[in-house]
Protein backbone atom coordinates (compact mmCIF):
# COMPACT_ATOMS: atom_id res chain seq x y z
CA UNK A 1 0.00 0.00 0.00
CA UNK A 2 2.93 2.30 -0.62
CA UNK A 3 1.10 3.85 -3.56
CA UNK A 4 -1.15 5.79 -1.18
CA UNK A 5 1.87 7.09 0.71
CA UNK A 6 3.22 8.45 -2.57
CA UNK A 7 -0.07 10.32 -3.12
CA UNK A 8 -0.02 11.87 0.33
CA UNK A 9 2.34 14.79 0.62
CA UNK A 10 3.78 15.75 4.00
CA UNK A 11 0.90 17.60 5.63
CA UNK A 12 1.08 21.09 7.04
CA UNK A 13 -0.66 22.02 10.28
CA UNK A 14 -3.68 23.43 8.47
CA UNK A 15 -4.02 20.23 6.40
CA UNK A 16 -4.14 18.14 9.55
CA UNK A 17 -6.76 20.43 11.09
CA UNK A 18 -8.96 20.25 7.96
CA UNK A 19 -8.49 16.46 7.78
CA UNK A 20 -9.79 16.16 11.36
CA UNK A 21 -12.95 18.04 10.43
CA UNK A 22 -13.37 15.95 7.28
CA UNK A 23 -13.12 12.79 9.40
CA UNK A 24 -15.86 14.04 11.72
CA UNK A 25 -18.25 15.08 8.94
CA UNK A 26 -17.64 11.95 6.88
CA UNK A 27 -18.20 9.73 9.90
CA UNK A 28 -21.52 11.48 10.54
CA UNK A 29 -22.72 10.22 7.13
CA UNK A 30 -20.98 6.85 6.91
CA UNK A 31 -21.68 5.27 10.30
CA UNK A 32 -25.46 5.86 10.40
CA UNK A 33 -25.93 4.76 6.78
CA UNK A 34 -24.00 1.51 7.20
CA UNK A 35 -25.72 0.84 10.54
CA UNK A 36 -29.19 1.29 9.07
CA UNK A 37 -28.33 -0.73 5.96
CA UNK A 38 -26.94 -3.73 7.79
CA UNK A 39 -29.35 -3.52 10.72
CA UNK A 40 -32.38 -3.48 8.43
CA UNK A 41 -30.89 -6.39 6.50
CA UNK A 42 -30.56 -8.44 9.68
CA UNK A 43 -34.09 -7.57 10.84
CA UNK A 44 -35.48 -8.36 7.40
CA UNK A 45 -33.66 -11.68 7.30
CA UNK A 46 -34.93 -12.54 10.77
CA UNK A 47 -38.54 -11.72 9.92
CA UNK A 48 -38.26 -13.58 6.62
CA UNK A 49 -37.03 -16.72 8.36
CA UNK A 50 -39.67 -16.34 11.06
CA UNK A 51 -42.38 -15.96 8.40
CA UNK A 52 -41.25 -19.16 6.68
CA UNK A 53 -40.86 -21.05 9.95
CA UNK A 54 -44.24 -20.05 11.38
CA UNK A 55 -45.92 -19.95 7.95
CA UNK A 56 -47.18 -16.43 8.66
CA UNK A 57 -47.38 -14.17 5.63
CA UNK A 58 -47.48 -11.05 7.82
CA UNK A 59 -43.82 -11.52 8.82
CA UNK A 60 -42.76 -12.17 5.23
CA UNK A 61 -44.61 -9.07 4.03
CA UNK A 62 -43.02 -6.96 6.80
CA UNK A 63 -39.61 -8.29 5.77
CA UNK A 64 -40.17 -7.17 2.17
CA UNK A 65 -41.50 -3.78 3.27
CA UNK A 66 -38.49 -3.25 5.51
CA UNK A 67 -36.09 -3.99 2.67
CA UNK A 68 -37.89 -1.84 0.12
CA UNK A 69 -38.25 1.14 2.44
CA UNK A 70 -34.73 1.45 3.85
CA UNK A 71 -32.29 0.39 1.15
CA UNK A 72 -32.32 3.18 -1.43
CA UNK A 73 -30.52 2.58 -4.71
CA UNK A 74 -26.96 1.93 -5.90
CA UNK A 75 -26.14 5.63 -6.11
CA UNK A 76 -26.95 6.16 -2.46
CA UNK A 77 -24.86 3.12 -1.54
CA UNK A 78 -21.87 4.48 -3.43
CA UNK A 79 -22.19 8.05 -2.13
CA UNK A 80 -22.93 7.19 1.51
CA UNK A 81 -21.16 3.82 1.80
CA UNK A 82 -18.10 3.64 -0.42
CA UNK A 83 -16.92 7.21 -1.05
CA UNK A 84 -16.82 8.15 2.65
CA UNK A 85 -14.55 5.19 3.33
CA UNK A 86 -12.15 6.36 0.61
CA UNK A 87 -12.27 9.87 2.07
CA UNK A 88 -11.60 8.50 5.55
CA UNK A 89 -8.60 6.59 4.21
CA UNK A 90 -7.04 9.71 2.75
CA UNK A 91 -7.88 11.86 5.79
CA UNK A 92 -6.48 9.38 8.30
CA UNK A 93 -3.37 9.00 6.14
CA UNK A 94 -2.90 12.77 6.39
CA UNK A 95 -3.43 12.86 10.14
CA UNK A 96 -1.19 9.86 10.84
CA UNK A 97 1.50 10.73 8.29
CA UNK A 98 4.94 9.60 9.37
CA UNK A 99 3.77 6.99 11.88
CA UNK A 100 4.30 3.26 11.59
CA UNK A 101 0.56 2.62 11.32
CA UNK A 102 -0.36 1.24 7.93
CA UNK A 103 -3.72 2.97 7.65
CA UNK A 104 -4.08 2.45 3.90
CA UNK A 105 -3.87 -1.32 4.27
CA UNK A 106 -6.46 -1.43 7.06
CA UNK A 107 -8.90 0.81 5.24
CA UNK A 108 -8.46 -1.05 1.95
CA UNK A 109 -9.49 -4.28 3.69
CA UNK A 110 -12.45 -2.46 5.24
CA UNK A 111 -13.37 -0.98 1.85
CA UNK A 112 -13.32 -4.39 0.22
CA UNK A 113 -15.51 -5.83 2.99
CA UNK A 114 -18.01 -2.96 2.74
CA UNK A 115 -18.25 -3.30 -1.04
CA UNK A 116 -18.91 -7.04 -0.76
CA UNK A 117 -21.45 -6.48 2.01
CA UNK A 118 -23.31 -3.81 0.04
CA UNK A 119 -23.45 -6.04 -3.03
CA UNK A 120 -24.77 -8.93 -0.93
CA UNK A 121 -27.43 -6.74 0.69
CA UNK A 122 -28.63 -5.49 -2.68
CA UNK A 123 -28.69 -9.06 -4.01
CA UNK A 124 -30.79 -9.98 -0.96
CA UNK A 125 -33.14 -7.14 -1.84
CA UNK A 126 -33.64 -8.56 -5.32
CA UNK A 127 -34.38 -12.05 -4.05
Amino acid sequence: MEFLQSWISPPRADHVQIAKYIIIVTSLFFIPYISVLFGSTLFSLGFSLRGKYEENSMFSRFSKDLVNMLYGNWGVAVVLGILPLITLTISFSQVLYGTDANIAQYFSVALLNVIVAIVITFLYRKS
